[in-house]
C-alpha cells in the first residue's frame, strides 16, 4: 500500500509524487539506501531548524540522538507503517521527540528507498497535520488508510498527467495509454470547472457520484473526490475514484471490523471478521490466523473459514514451532517479517509439513507476522493460494498487511483490556485488602472535600461505614466532628497547594474513641496539569505508641536491672561493637570511667588465651544462628596470678522482623563453685569408696581410681550398657546392677543394693542416686559403692551372739519359772501342811484349857491368829510365784489376774477371750506374765481408769491386745531410756518367734499388740 493513501507502487519521479511531496505541510523525507537523507520537504527542514539544501545527502544517524533508532527506522518500514518514537537533534542543540511512520518506495519486496513522515509529538495532544487551507489530502492518516482508490493527477485542461496502478488496473489501460487521455475520456460527467484554483480550494471537497468507462466500454459506478494542489507553479487537481460496485460490500465488512475494534468486541469475533474481509476481497485466497501460545514457542490455529478439516486437525495435534524453516508462519514469526513462498512443493520451509500442505491443495502462500506496538509477535496472518507464483503487490500482499495490522490492533486491544482489568483488579485487591486506611478525596467546586472511595480498613479505623462516607463531603458526615473535618480540609488544601505529600500524627476523637492516627496525604495530578484529588492514607498507631512507651519503660527497667545485677553484662552489636557494659563488669575489669570500646578490649585481653577464641566464636555463632550459647571462661586477675572462672551465657536479641540485632553476654562468677568442684573432685579421686557416673542408658561417664583398681587391668570403660565392664562381674551380678540402675531412673529416687560378688567373694553396698540438670531432666546416675564384707561378718557374729543371749535368757526364764513352780509347790505343800498342823494343834489345845484361865486363853487366841496370818502369807507367796489357777488354763488365769488387778487398783478391767484357745504351758505362762507385766505398768504409770484385754485367733496363731485410756507416752523416748520392762517383754515374745508392737502417743493412751505363732519355737 502506498504511503500517500492510495494503493500501488509510488514512483518518486512522477508529477503526482512531486506535487504531494513538495506542497505537503507534513514533515517528510526520503531516505536512500544506507539511511542517507536524499531529499526532504520544507516542513521537515523547518522542524529541525535547517534549510533544505543543508540536509541533502546528510546521514540520518547524525540527526538523531540515538543512532540505534535509525536502525529501527530502517528495519521497521515493512511493518505496515507502525508508528515509533524517535529523538531528533535540532540545529540549536535541542532534543525533539517525534512520532514517525515509514513506508517503502517502489516495490514493497525490493524497495528503492524509504519515505519518513512525522505524524506528531508524544506527550502532547497536537498532531502534525495540514491546516484546513493546505493542499495535502490526509497526510496524518497515512498509516491507517485502507481505502482502495484509483488516483489521477490532471492539469487545468483536464489532461491526465499521472495515475497510479489501481487506476490502470481498474480501467484496463496501460499507463502509457492512460497518460494520452484526458479525464473527460474516462468520466463523461467531468467538467473543468470542478478544478478550482488551489489557493481557493477547501481541504475536504465533497464526494461526487459518477461513472467511469473501462477500455472495453463497460460502465461502472464510482465515487469521486477532487483535491486541488499547486505543482511547478501551476494549478493541478488530484482525483480519487472509488469503484463502488464491489467496495460497498467490502466497506460493510471493513466498517464491521472497525466497529468491532472500536467497541471492544471479543478478539475471536474481530479476527473472524478480518478473515471474512480478506477472503471476500480476494476470493482466490484462503485466509488463516495463527496465534502464539502462552509459552511463546509455538503457533496454534486461530480463526479461518476454508482451511480443510484434516489440515486443522494436523496443526492442532502438532502446533507449528516458531523458528526459521518451520513453514511460512513459523519463519515469519521468528524473523518478524513477511515471508512469501512461491512453490510449497519445493520450498525448504515446508519440508516437515509438505504432505499436509499439498494435500490441502496450497501451492503458494504469503505469511505476515502480527506484531504489537512494542515489537512482540502475537501471531501470523497467512494467505494460501491454489496456484504457484508471487502474490500481486496490490492484491494479496496489500490485503495481508492490512489484515495483520487489523489483527494486531484486535489482539493488542484484547491484551490492553486484559491488562486494564488486571490492573483494576490489582488496584481493588490492594485498596480493599490494605492494612492501612485508604480514602480518595476530591475537591468540589466550592473547595470542599468529597469522599470518592474508602476501604474497609478506613471503616474500621474511624468507625464509620463506607456508605455513610462515600459521596459526601467531610462536613456532611454526621458522625465526624466539625473540628476533625476542618483539620482534614486544611491539611488537604495544604497538600494541594504544595503539590507534595503532607504527613503528620495527632490525636483524633473518633466514633471508636480517642485514637492516634498517622496520616499521609498525597496529591493526584490531572492529565492536563494541576491537582484535583488527594489520597488519604491513615494508620492507627495508638497501640504502636503505647507499645513504644511500654518498650521505653521496659528498657529503663532492663537498664536498672542490669546496672544493679550482680552478674556482669555485655551487649554486642551486629557488627561486633560493644554497645553496653554494666558497672559490675566494668569494676571487675578496672575501667569504671573508661569508654566501652576500651573496656571491651581490656576484657578480651583478660580472657585466658585458651578460652579467647571460643568466646569470640560463641557470640558470632549466636549472632548468625539466633540460638543461645553457653561456655565457661577464665579471666586472669590484674596481678596475673589469680584466675576467676566465669559462667557465660550468650543470649540473642531480635528485631520485630526476626533478625538478630544484638547479643547479650551474661557472666556469673563461679570461682567459688569451681573451687568446690575441685575439692569435691579431689575427694572423689582419693575416696576409698567406688564411685562412677553413668548416663540414664547406662553408659559410663566417669570412674574414680578406687573403682578402676578394683575392676582390674582388664576394665573396659567403653563397654556398652549390656556388657559387664570387667570379667570379675558375672552376667547375673551385672543384671542386678542394671536392674537397680533402671529402678533409680524409673522411680526417680535413691536405690540401695547389697550384692555379693562371687569371684572376689566380697559383699558390697551400692547407692544409685539419679541426677538432674537445671531443666529437671535426667542427666546421669551417680553410683557409690562400699566394701561391706567385714561388716557382714561382724553382723553375722553379732546376730549369732544375740541369738545365743536370747536362748540363754529363754532358758534362764524357763529355769526360773520351774524354780518358782517348785518353790511354790514346796511352800504350798510342805510349809502349808506344817502350818495347818500347827493350827489344828492350837485349836485342840484351846479346847482343853480351863475356861477360867483367861490369860492363857488370850495368848492361845493371839497365837492362832498369827498362824492364820502366816498361812495367808504363805498362800500369797505361792500364788505370786505361780498361781495355781494357771494349771486350769490361760483363760481362767487371765480372768483371775484381771479380777485381782481390779480389786487391788480400782481400775476397771475388761477381758475378752475367744473360745477354743489352747496354749501349751510355756505359751500360757508367757501370756500370763506379759499381761501381768502390762497391768503392773498400767497401774504404776498410765493413770488410766479402764483397761481392755483381748485374746483371739489371728491367722495361724493368736493375737493378744492390751489397751488403756491413760496418758500415753513417746515409745522412742522410752526405748532411749532403756526400759528393761519393755525389753524383757520383747525378748519373751521373740523367744517364741512372735511379734510385739507398741502404739502410743502422749494424751492418746497405749495399745500393745502381741502375735504368737501356734507352732513350737525354733531353737537358735
Amino acid at each position: 500500500m502506498s504511503v500517500y493513501g492510495f494503493p500501488g507502487p509510488l514512483n518518486r519521479n512522477s508529477p503526482m509524487f512531486e506535487a504531494l511531496f513538495e506542497q505537503s505541510p507534513v514533515p517528510c523525507a526520503i531516505l536512500a539506501p544506507g539511511l542517507v537523507l536524499s531529499r526532504c520537504n520544507d516542513a521537515f527542514a523547518r522542524l529541525l531548524g535547517y534549510w533544505r539544501e543543508e540536509l541533502r545527502d546528510r546521514s540520518l544517524p547524525l540527526l538523531m540522538e540515538n543512532a540505534a533508532e535509525s536502525v529501527l527506522i530502517h528495519n521497521g518500514h515493512d511493518r505496515d507503517m507502525a508508528g515509533s518514537h524517535c529523538l531528533f537533534r535540532h540545529k540549536d542543540g535541542r532534543i525533539l521527540e517525534l512520532r514517525c511512520v515509514t513506508a517503502p518506495l517502489g516495490d514493497g519486496v525490493n524497495p528503492r528507498g524509504i519515505i519518513l513522515q512525522v505524524t506528531g509529538f508524544p506527550g502532547q495532544d497536537t498532531v502534525v497535520d495540514p491546516p484546513a487551507s493546505g493542499p495535502s489530502p490526509g497526510f496524518a492518516s497515512l498509516a491507517v488508510d485502507h481505502v482502495q482508490e484509483a488516483a489521477y493527477l490532471i492539469g487545468a485542461n483536464g489532461r491526465i498527467l499521472d495515475a497510479n496502478q489501481v487506476a490502470c488496473e481498474t480501467l484496463g489501460y496501460r499507463r502509457e495509454q492512460l497518460l494520452r487521455l484526458s479525464f473527460n475520456d474516462i468520466d463523461p460527467n467531468f467538467n473543468n470547472d470542478t478544478c478550482a484554483p488551489a489557493e481557493h480550494a477547501q481541504r475536504n471537497t465533497p464526494v461526487q457520484d459518477s461513472y467511469h468507462l473501462r477500455s472495453d466500454g463497460e460502465r461502472f459506478p464510482v465515487n469521486i473526490r477532487f483535491v486541488p494542489l499547486k505543482y511547478a507553479g501551476m494549478n493541478r487537481t488530484m482525483v480519487f475514484a472509488l469503484d463502488v460496485s464491489k467496495v460497498q460490500q467490502l466497506e460493510t465488512l471493513r466498517y464491521g471490523i472497525l466497529e468491532s475494534l472500536t467497541r471492544g468486541t471479543l478478539p475471536a469475533k474481530s479476527l473472524q471478521l478480518i478473515v471474512n474481509y480478506v477472503e471476500e476481497t480476494c476470493p482466490e485466497a484462503v485466509a488463516s490466523i495463527m496465534l502464539v501460545n502462552e509459552g511463546g514457542t509455538h503457533l496454534e490455529p486461530g480463526p479461518s473459514n476454508r482451511l480443510p478439516a484434516r489440515f486443522l486437525d494436523a496443526i492442532r495435534a502438532a502446533p507449528v514451532p516458531i523458528g526459521v524453516g518451520q513453514g511460512a508462519c513459523g519463519t515469519a514469526a521468528a524473523l518478524k517479517q513477511a515471508v512469501q513462498v512461491e512453490d510449497t512443493a519445493n520450498h525448504p520451509y515446508f519440508q516437515a509439513c509438505r504432505d499436509i500442505v499439498l494435500d490441502a491443495g496450497f501451492l503458494s502462500c504469503w505469511s505476515t507476522p502480527i506484531i504489537s506496538g512494542k515489537g512482540k509477535v502475537l501471531g501470523t496472518f497467512c494467505i494460501y493460494l491454489h496456484t504457484t507464483g508471487k502474490p500481486s503487490e496490490t492484491g494479496v500482499k496489500r490485503i495481508a498487511r492490512r489484515a495483520s495490522h487489523f489483527a494486531a490492533i484486535a489482539l493488542e486491544r484484547q491484551r490492553a483490556e486484559r491488562q486494564v482489568q488486571e490492573s483494576h483488579q490489582r488496584y481493588r485487591d490492594i485498596f480493599d485488602n490494605a492494612l492501612d486506611a485508604l480514602a480518595l478525596l476530591e475537591i468540589t467546586g466550592d473547595q470542599r472535600l468529597r469522599v470518592l472511595e474508602a476501604n474497609p480498613a478506613m471503616e474500621r479505623t474511624v468507625g464509620i461505614p463506607s456508605r455513610h462516607m462515600v459521596g459526601k463531603t467531610t462536613d456532611e458526615i454526621a458522625t465526624l466532628s466539625q473540628e476533625l473535618a476542618a483539620r482534614i480540609n486544611a491539611h488537604c488544601h495544604q497538600c494541594l497547594a504544595r503539590g507534595e505529600m503532607v504527613e503528620g500524627e495527632a490525636w483524633f476523637d473518633l466514633p471508636v474513641g480517642r485514637r492516634i492516627l498517622h496520616c499521609a496525604m498525597i496529591p493526584v495530578r490531572r492529565p492536563n496539569g494541576g491537582y484535583h484529588r488527594v489520597v488519604l492514607i491513615s494508620r492507627d498507631v495508638t497501640e504502636h505508641r503505647r507499645a513504644e512507651k511500654l518498650l521505653h519503660t521496659r528498657e529503663q527497667e532492663f537498664r536498672a536491672l542490669v546496672d544493679n545485677s550482680p552478674d556482669g553484662v555485655v551487649r554486642y552489636g551486629a557488627d561486633g561493637d560493644t554497645l553496653y557494659i554494666n558497672p559490675v563488669l566494668r569494676e571487675l575489669i578496672g575501667g569504671a570511667d573508661t569508654p566501652y570500646g576500651e573496656v571491651s578490649a581490656a576484657l578480651e585481653q583478660r580472657i585466658m588465651p585458651a578460652d579467647r577464641c571460643a568466646y569470640q566464636e560463641a557470640w558470632r555463632s549466636v549472632q548468625q544462628t539466633g540460638v543461645e550459647a553457653h561456655l565457661v571462661i577464665r579471666l586472669g586477675g590484674a596481678d596475673k596470678r589469680h584466675v576467676r572462672y566465669q559462667d557465660v551465657r550468650f543470649v540473642p536479641e531480635f528485631i520485630p522482623e526476626g533478625n538478630v540485632c544484638s547479643v547479650l553476654a551474661v557472666m556469673r562468677d563461679i570461682t567459688a563453685l569451681k573451687e568446690t568442684e575441685f575439692q569435691l573432685l579431689s575427694l572423689v579421686e582419693n575416696s576409698p569408696n567406688y564411685i562412677c557416673r553413668t548416663t540414664p542408658s547406662g553408659r559410663l561417664l566417669y570412674v574414680n581410681p578406687a573403682l578402676r583398681t578394683w575392676m582390674g587391668p582388664e576394665f573396659d570403660g567403653n563397654a556398652g550398657p549390656g556388657v559387664p565392664p570387667s570379667p570379675w562381674v558375672t552376667p547375673a551380678e551385672h543384671a542386678q546392677l542394671i536392674s537397680a540402675h533402671e529402678k533409680a531412673v524409673e522411680l526417680d529416687c535413691l536405690v540401695e543394693l547389697e550384692i555379693y560378688f562371687s569371684n572376689p567373694q566380697e559383699w558390697h553396698r551400692l547407692l544409685f542416686v539419679p541426677e538432674k540438670n537445671e531443666l529437671g531432666d535426667f542427666a546421669s546416675v551417680l553410683s557409690v559403692g562400699q566394701d561391706i564384707t567385714r561388716q557382714k561378718q561382724v553382723d553375722h557374729e553379732l546376730r549369732e551372739s544375740r541369738s545365743l543371749l536370747r536362748e540363754l535368757g529363754v532358758r534362764r526364764e524357763a529355769e526360773l519359772e520351774a524354780e518358782r513352780k517348785r518353790i511354790a509347790h514346796e511352800i504350798h505343800d510342805e510349809l502349808g501342811q506344817l502350818l495347818t498342823t500347827l493350827r489344828l494343834n492350837l485349836s485342840l489345845t484351846g479346847s482343853q484349857l480351863p475356861a477360867e484361865d483367861s490369860s492363857l486363853r488370850q495368848k492361845l487366841n493371839d497365837m492362832t491368829g498369827l498362824v492364820d496370818r502366816t498361812i495367808e502369807t504363805v498362800r500369797n507367796i505361792a500364788t505370786s510365784l505361780r498361781p495355781a489357777v494357771l494349771n486350769t488354763g490361760v483363760a481362767s488365769a487371765l480372768e483371775w489376774l484381771t479380777q485381782e488387778f481390779a480389786r487391788h487398783s480400782g481400775i476397771h478391767c475388761k477381758l475378752s477371750t475367744q473360745e477354743g484357745i489352747q496354749l501349751d504351758e510355756e505359751r500360757a505362762t508367757m501370756v500370763f506374765r506379759l499381761v501381768q507385766e502390762s497391768l503392773s505398768n498400767v497401774g504404776r504409770h498410765s493413770g488410766a481408769d479402764q483397761v481392755w484385754i483381748r485374746l483371739h485367733h489371728y491367722g495361724s496363731g493368736y493375737r493378744l491386745t492390751i489397751r488403756d485410756n491413760g496418758c500415753g507416752f513417746n515409745p522412742e523416748a522410752i526405748v532411749s531410756q532403756q526400759s528393761f520392762g519393755l525389753i524383757g517383754m520383747q525378748e519373751r515374745v521373740l523367744s517364741f518367734n512372735g511379734q510385739m508392737t507398741l502404739d502410743s502417743a502422749p494424751g492418746h493412751g497405749t495399745t500393745l499388740r502381741i502375735t504368737i505363732p501356734i507352732h513350737p519355737r525354733k531353737a537358735s
